[in-house]
């Protein structure tokens, strides 16, 4: 299957919007079904969410788990990990992020890492550094 970056990125900030701290204090879990339902993700399809979960789990910007029940799957995601939170703060300006998937383009590769690395350049860049 195909990586969608946008697909990545929407997914990633939905699961930053859905998160709720319960009455104990805790992150409560999102289910993959929570996430199906946030409008942030509505454009793309079933199959490419879950496979952004998967990937964004595989390279530690979430963590969460794989879970089979009887005939079905899915994921339960427990919390963006702070790579995740570098990667959401770097990419949550639209220009950066078209700028990022330019460089990424240019470098022949949408993996997450160079789009994170891109980004991080882009910023670096606007702070002169």
């Amino acid at each position: 299957m195909k990586l969608n970056p946008d697909c990545v990125r929407d997914v990633l900030v939905a699961i930053e919007e859905l998160q709720i701290v319960n009455e104990r204090g805790y992150l409560d879990r999102l289910r993959l079904t929570d996430l199906l339902t946030s409008p942030l993700v509505s454009a793309y399809r079933e199959g490419d969410i879950t496979y952004s979960v998967k990937q964004l789990s595989d390279c530690g910007f979430i963590q969460a788990a794989s879970v089979r029940r009887m005939r079905s799957e899915g994921w339960l995601i427990e919390d963006i990990t702070p790579a995740g939170h570098e990667f959401l703060q770097n990419t949550r300006d639209c220009t950066v992020w078209a700028q990022a998937k330019e460089k990424a383009k240019s470098a022949g590769s949408f993996a997450l890492g160079v789009l994170s690395a891109a980004a991080a350049s882009i910023i670096s860049g606007r702070l002169g550094g």
